[in-house]
């Protein structure tokens, strides 16, 4: 495998979404520019599959009302309960694990909109009972805004800029709680690493250029993570790896042999040996699942 930057991955052709924003479209208000969801109960279950990695090719901002979903997202999993709130960044790889029957959920879909900084990795976020009025009340009006012909565009970006102000400091001040509380130099290391194993995953394959950017040894990167983790940085090069071919491969476009190249294999066959001895499938096996 090559350790530098392959230009070639910018030439892929990225799997989208819109089949589950079509199934969203089913129960709830769609446009180009808006997709809102006031109730999940009319959304198919099956709109996403469980066990399917994809990335978003939006931000979403979910709001849980009730029961619990399980997601990995961005290689970090996630258990999110009722009274919380869910953020995926845009280009974030999400891969549902399962939810429980009572799953029930509100928030909205963007494309335009920035994120503060507390905001721009996934996060969950507990949401007491005062706040979670007020965000509700944001969705309510941008509800009723969409009864109301022609869509007033500029007045849901208004709210959609409140929900994710007051959303954003209530994130902000629970990561810094967290990070005083727990203090663990361990834990901080594993989440900076993980970053930048979402930001350089695709074309950074080598240890020492992650050791490099958290100012460590390669000897000592690896050592802290395999301590907190339990898994070896290679492994956890190796899984981002496979997910982004998991994506690409999804979206049953671009010969295998393109998405090897840039995935920074130097042929299809040492990526097609590599995906099958870290999933159990050839690429072709599982693109035709």
């Amino acid at each position: 495998m090559k350790s530098k930057e392959n230009r070639g991955f910018e030439t892929l052709t990225m799997p989208d979404n819109h089949a589950e924003l079509n199934a969203m479209n089913t129960a709830n208000h769609i446009s180009p520019e808006l997709v809102l969801i006031m109730d999940s109960d009319s959304i198919p279950r099956s709109f996403i599959p469980v066990g399917q990695p994809m990335m978003t090719n939006e931000g979403r901002i979910f709001l849980v009302t009730g029961g619990t979903i399980d997601y990995t997202i961005n290689l970090l999993q996630f258990h999110v309960s009722s009274g919380q709130a869910l953020v995926f960044p845009i280009g974030a790889i999400i891969e549902l694990e399962g939810h429980s029957e009572d799953f029930r959920f509100q928030g909205f879909v963007f494309r335009d909109l920035p994120l503060p900084e507390s905001l721009h990795n996934p996060v969950l976020v507990d949401v007491a009972d005062p706040q979670r009025k007020r965000l509700g009340s944001y969705l309510r009006s941008m509800q009723m805004l969409t009864l109301e012909q022609p869509l007033n565009m500029d007045a849901v970006r208004h709210l959609q800029h409140a929900f994710i102000a007051d959303l954003a400091v209530t994130a902000a001040k629970q990561t810094d709680e967290r990070q005083h509380k727990q203090g663990d130099y361990r834990e901080r290391l594993f989440t900076r690493f993980i970053e930048l194993l979402n930001r350089h995953g695709t074309t950074e394959h080598a240890i020492p250029f992650y050791a490099n950017q958290l100012c460590l040894s390669p000897n000592r990167l690896s050592a802290v993570i395999k301590e907190y983790s339990g898994q070896t940085v290679m492994q956890w090069l190796n899984c981002r790896l496979v997910l982004q071919a998991k994506v690409l491969l999804r979206g049953g476009i671009d010969p295998i042999g393109d998405i090897a190249f840039a995935l920074g294999f130097d042929e299809q066959g040492s990526f097609a040996r590599f995906f099958k001895r870290e999933t159990g499938m050839t690429p072709t096996e599982y693109r035709n699942r």
